[in-house]
This record gives C-alpha cells, sequence and structure tokens, in this order.
C-alpha cells in the first residue's frame, strides 16, 4: 500500500556500499525503519541531507504491515534548513532530540500529538535567530506530557520532588532530590520562560534525565553523552 506523509528524520545507518537505512517519524505510522537505496550514488535523484536529525519530510512510501523495513519512494524536503549551517547549539540540539525519540519511541506506535510536538519544536530552533538557554530544558520537561509521565503539581509547595511518585511531597525520602535540587525544579516549572543559569540548567538536566529513567525511558544508552555535557553549559 502506497501513503504519502509528513515526516520527520531522526537517524541513519549506512547500508551497504549506497543505500541506508534511516529511523523517521512519520505522521500517519509514526516511528518506521526506511531503506533508501543507492542515496549515497553519485547518480541518485534523492540527497543524503534529506535524512539529516530532525529534517521535516513528506515522503511518498511503500508500506507493508509487519515489514521491518518499509521503502521510500518519493521523498521532498519542507522547510529545508541543512543542519550543517545551524549554529553549533541549533546542531547539538537538533542531534539530542532525535536520538532521544529515536531511542525512547516505539516502532509503529501512531501518536499525532507527539509528531505535531517534535514538528513544531524542530520550527522554533529554524526560526529563532538564537535558542533560548531553557530550550532544552523546556523540550524535555514538555514532552513528559506526551509520554504521559508529567509531574503531578497538586502540592508543588511541598519541599521534596519525589522522583519515582512523580510529585512534589513534604518528608524527604530515597526517592526524593534534595531540597535545593527540588526548588530549581519547582522555579523551573512555575517560571519556565524565566533566566536560568549554568548550574540551576545542569542541574535540571540531570533531575529530568533521572526522572525519565526512573520510569523506563533509555536516556543512559544515547550516544551523545559529550553533546549532553555541551547542553548543560
Amino acid at each position: 500500500m502506497d501513503f504519502k506523509t509528513k515526516a520527520i528524520a531522526l537517524t541513519y545507518i549506512k547500508h551497504g556500499e549506497t543505500s541506508i537505512i534511516s529511523k523517521i517519524l512519520t505522521e500517519k505510522k509514526g516511528i518506521q525503519s526506511f531503506i533508501i537505496k543507492n542515496i549515497r550514488s553519485k547518480k541518485s535523484k534523492k540527497k543524503l541531507n534529506c535524512f539529516e536529525p530532525l529534517q521535516q519530510l513528506e515522503i511518498t512510501c511503500n508500506y507493508k504491515k509487519n515489514k521491518a523495513l518499509q521503502y521510500i519512494k518519493e521523498v521532498s524536503v519542507i522547510n529545508f534548513q541543512n543542519v550543517a549551517f545551524l549554529d553549533i547549539n541549533k546542531k547539538l540540539i537538533c542531534l539530542f532530540i532525535a536520538e532521544l525519540i529515536s531511542k525512547n519511541i516505539q516502532e509503529n506506535q501512531l501518536d499525532n500529538e507527539l509528531f505535531n510536538y517534535v514538528w513544531k519544536q524542530r520550527e522554533l530552533i529554524v526560526s529563532c535567530s538564537k535558542t533560548s538557554q531553557n530550550f532544552i530544558v523546556k523540550f524535555l520537561y514538555n514532552l513528559s506530557a506526551y509520554l504521559g509521565i508529567q509531574p503531578n503539581l497538586e502540592n508543588i509547595n511541598r519541599p521534596f520532588f519525589d522522583i519515582e511518585q512523580g510529585c512534589f511531597v513534604n518528608i524527604k525520602n530515597l526517592n526524593t532530590l534534595e531540597e535545593d535540587e527540588s526548588l530549581i525544579l519547582k522555579n523551573f516549572i512555575l517560571k519556565q520562560d524565566s533566566f536560568i543559569c549554568p548550574k540551576e540548567k545542569k542541574s535540571l538536566i540531570n533531575t529530568l534525565f533521572l526522572y525519565y529513567e526512573s520510569h523506563g525511558y533509555k536516556m543512559k544508552s544515547l550516544n551523545s553523552p559529550i553533546i549532553i555535557d555541551l547542553l548543560k553549559k
């Protein structure tokens, strides 16, 4: 069955001498793995930069249910912006988000709200002259809502944040952040657009990574520790 859909490129690996296998988040079928034959040959009409991290696409593909690899027949870029020409911070953010989504969202899991969220974030990255200091922290925090693990803010005035329960509590236990870390998280949640210093940013990213890990998401397995360290600065 052929179908056309908006899509967001995530990651790709080389396959054979001239082909690639690309993992792509599609609007209509969720994440799918596609083989793009001969794209690395000089005669290919398809361009490899179409499949750079978070590139926005429209694809026509031949879809076969229960098949591990799908086949792209046509691909065009929407709002083309070569990652190579983005500033270093934007490039790092694109790489990080693409890998995070690729490794933590199951294939064939349709979620239009998640797709639209990632699509919008890509537009924000490209359109703004400079990404805000808070961008990656806001992305991670707001993504939690689309994954169904958003913290419960009912008792946000309590002093400690419990990582396992995802809520603020009165009594410190083995699963709670330290009080100062809890306060940094609380202040961010209440005022997401406020300036955060590098120390607070690092604390927030560490907290959110720990929170995702505690809810079953693969943060430690990401292949971009250098990228993560740079994003914390």
